[in-house]
């Protein structure tokens, strides 16, 4: 079953209809920080869920088109709410990552040679020697719109939503 997903699961529908070029390779930039200092061997888990056509029109990929959610008329909570859905399916049923590794001594992790589409970047747990991180699962459209004359951005930077505990004596 393939699921057809316009609009970009956000308003990019408002802009003028520059056409997105699907055969131009990404970049995704991931920062790992917290409070503003890098988060120094963070993994990650990068998923892609859907590819895009010139119209930024998405269609989900194997295995994420077999998922029974609801794609449409998203919102920033059902964005949240998707991308935990997916958390579930993807832990359950032990898929394995198109992407994955650590950041570097900065944080960073700089996946070029992307395709453009809608990636997934698992939620993790991290333990450092200073505590654990725990960072939130969120849904990511490379490219993007961000700029005010509505141009594809091509090369995308995250910052992971993360929460931090202690580790209050255990280490």
């Amino acid at each position: 079953v393939l699921l057809l997903l316009t609009a970009w699961l956000s308003p990019v529908a408002a802009y003028a209809a520059e056409p997105l070029d699907p055969n131009v390779d990404c970049e995704l930039i991931i920062c790992y920080t917290y409070e503003g200092q890098p988060i120094d061997g963070a993994p990650y888990c990068l998923y892609r869920v859907a590819e895009a056509d010139a119209e930024a029109n998405l269609t989900m990929c194997e295995p994420f088109s077999a998922y029974p959610v609801d794609y449409s008329e998203m919102t920033q909570e059902k964005y949240r709410s998707l991308a935990q859905t997916l958390d579930a399916y993807v832990k359950m049923d032990q898929l394995e990552p198109d992407y994955a590794g650590h950041a570097d001594e900065n944080g960073k992790v700089r996946l070029t040679g992307l395709k453009p589409g809608l990636y997934f970047l698992m939620g993790q747990r991290y333990i450092a020697k200073d505590g654990q991180y725990v960072f939130t699962p969120c849904l990511i459209s490379v490219p993007t719109r961000l700029s005010a004359d509505g141009e594809w951005i091509y090369s995308v930077t995250v910052l992971p939503k993360c929460s931090f505990q202690p580790h209050g004596g255990m280490g």
